[in-house]
């Protein structure tokens, strides 16, 4: 009997042991950084367009893709699925830019070039550091 409540102790302090060293591990590899940009298309601001960024180390499904919204400045920040930001890294950048309407429209047509929300073509990208990000302007051009 006491040797089974001594067991079942250890187990539980392995258990939280475990808990507590896999958070210093983790901590700094899924932080989220604030991530600012702007983004121009032919010397105007892409009011309204989305920017996505997509992480260079894979493309698996469940990776999730920092996203944001650009506004009538041309400014945008990004948003993680868990919060404000993005974890550190490379990225590709993709853009897209629908009227505001396009979900009511069978075939909507992307004011940019398709080049530029295109993952494959790689024409954008950008750095995430463990700091507070100001990226310089995207300028996309016809």
């Amino acid at each position: 009997m006491v040797f089974a409540m001594c067991l079942k102790l250890n187990v539980r302090i392995l258990a939280l042991g475990i808990l507590i060293m896999s958070g210093f591990g983790c901590d700094s590899a899924n932080s989220l950084y604030p991530v600012a940009g702007a983004v121009f298309f032919e010397d105007q601001p892409a009011a309204g367009a989305t920017v996505i960024f997509v992480p260079v180390d894979g493309d698996r499904e469940d990776q999730a893709r920092p996203t944001g919204k650009v506004d009538p400045s041309g400014n945008f920040t990004l948003t993680h699925p868990r919060g404000a930001g993005a974890i550190p890294g490379e990225y590709i950048v993709l853009v897209s830019w629908f009227d505001e309407n396009a979900r009511n429209t069978d075939q909507p047509k992307n004011k940019l070039p398709e080049k530029y929300a295109d993952q494959s073509h790689q024409l954008l990208r950008a750095t995430v550091q463990n700091k507070t990000n100001q990226l310089e302007p995207f300028r996309l051009t016809k």
